[in-house]
């Protein structure tokens, strides 16, 4: 497998592992959401326009893990860690995926600047809201681009896991048959909606984004789960 052909299958696959001239390449850990190739292809090829973030992520991953993690396993959602490590607040993570809270926040935006010469119309609303998705989002999908690599340079110990959030309240990891399962059923509706699974994260006001949503929601309960997500496990 040449380069060009690595860089392909890690935009779906999160291990891309070469084992010998004979046994070839191991592929693991299928990717739930696919990552862009222009920013694997500028990741590995510092100097040349690196992945947005790249050096800031890399830095406060690090001095987070030496400070907080020497005997201590971090096992956190991606959220967790973006804001462990200070690059947002728990506002704005939890606005992420709370449609409730995102509300709050747009409503005491507007309310701070009602009084200025400032006019928020429901355009200025989406642009924002686009905006703050579509930038967790990247967030998201390069800060688990520096875990993956500061592995791959047996730097930090690391392992990604799915959990889901259950009906009752409670959480736990989910099963290989389950992530597979799920991750099989993502990719059905997302052609069935026609829809890619890295616009699902932030395309939120897209008919065809809701309706796939909507349609996994009730797929999720059925499961007894109301969301999945993942954790991260970094020493």
């Amino acid at each position: 497998m040449k380069k060009r052909q690595q860089t392909t299958a890690k935009v779906e696959w999160s291990i891309v592992e070469y084992l010998g001239p004979r046994k070839g390449y191991k592929l693991a850990e299928k990717r739930d959401v696919l990552i862009e190739r222009k920013d694997l292809l500028n990741y590995d090829n510092c100097g040349q326009g690196q992945m947005v973030y790249a050096y800031e992520l890399h830095n406060l991953v690090l001095k987070y893990i030496l400070d907080n993690c020497k005997n201590n396993l971090k096992n956190m959602s991606i959220s967790q860690w973006l804001v462990e490590i200070n690059i947002i607040g728990w506002e704005l993570a939890n606005a992420s995926w709370n449609d409730s809270t995102k509300k709050q926040h747009l409503e005491q935006l507007k309310n701070k600047y009602k009084d200025s010469n400032t006019v928020f119309i429901d355009q200025d609303i989406e642009l924002l809201e686009y905006f703050i998705n579509l930038e967790l989002s990247r967030l998201k999908r390069n800060l688990a681009s520096v875990f993956e690599k500061l592995a791959e340079g047996k730097i930090i110990i690391y392992k990604r896991s799915m959990y889901g959030k259950l009906i009752n309240g409670d959480s736990r990891e989910l099963t290989d048959e389950e992530i597979t399962n799920f991750s099989k059923v993502k990719r059905e509706l997302a052609t069935k909606h026609n829809v890619s699974l890295d616009e699902i994260s932030w395309k939120t006001r897209s008919k065809d984004v809701i309706a796939f949503k909507k349609e996994l929601d009730w797929i999720l309960i059925d499961y007894g789960f109301r969301y999945i997500y993942m954790k991260l496990m970094a020493a």
